[in-house]
């Protein structure tokens, strides 16, 4: 009969262990994982994505269609909302801040 091999049981232990540790922890960045400058940076960012001309051009160009699919009133809305991002991220205020919302 051929000899028991210990140090096989041994990694198998540590590679079991070390599988199960990493399918049950938690990936998910929470907000007091995220530092203050990281914070600001991704503001920067965002404030950059919706101030793309593009997007406010691209939905003045199809207004008929985004009318009958908002309404009016909504889509006024969004375009207001599009150029006051633009006018504040253009001007450098609006990346200075982080607006956090909860649901709660």
């Amino acid at each position: 009969m051929a000899e028991f091999q210990w140090w096989l049981l041994l990694v198998g232990l540590v590679a079991g262990g070390g599988l199960v540790a990493v399918v049950s922890m938690e990936g998910r960045r929470r907000e007091q994982d995220i530092g203050e400058l990281e914070q600001r940076a991704e503001a920067t960012w965002i404030a950059e994505q919706l101030d793309s001309r593009g997007r406010l051009e691209a939905r003045e160009k199809r207004r008929a269609a985004m009318i009958e699919v908002e309404g009016e009133e909504v889509f006024e809305g969004f375009q207001k909302f599009l150029r006051t991002v633009h006018a504040l991220s253009s001007s450098g205020r609006l990346s200075r801040f982080v607006f956090l919302a909860e649901r709660r």
